[in-house]
């Protein structure tokens, strides 16, 4: 569903709080960016939306193309520089054709990946 970004989405959970929908985006990119940069050990990291929408309260399903859009978006939007490429991947059932287990598959530049020190070229080795 397509979302203007001053559209408000009430968050479920024991808070039951509603946030702008551009501020929302903004959450959950630097969520996905933090978890990204700190948990690769190859500079690449997948966050499955089904995690995010239980992160944030969502109803399951909320993330659907054009908010996984959206999201890429302000990935790049705001950490565009550190990130070499995003993917949106999902697996379809084979009965119904639908599509399940959907993420975004990051993969970072080695610079914003602070675990990444082996061969890291922007570290002097010496031998």
């Amino acid at each position: 569903m397509r979302h203007e970004k001053d559209d408000i989405i009430e968050l479920g959970g024991d808070l039951q709080v509603a946030i702008k929908y551009e501020n929302l985006l903004a959450k959950i990119a630097s969520s996905i960016y933090i978890e990204s940069a700190s948990q690769t050990s190859t500079c690449a990291w997948c966050v499955y939306f089904e995690d995010i929408e239980q992160d944030y309260g969502l109803e399951p399903g909320f993330i659907d193309d054009d908010v996984a859009d959206d999201i890429e978006t302000a990935l790049y939007g705001f950490f565009g520089e550190f990130i070499a490429s995003i993917e949106i991947v999902g697996e379809k059932e084979a009965d119904t054709e639908r599509e399940v287990n959907r993420y975004f598959d990051i993969t970072l530049y080695t610079n914003f990946c602070p675990g990444i020190l082996e061969e890291d070229c922007s570290v002097e080795y010496s031998l």
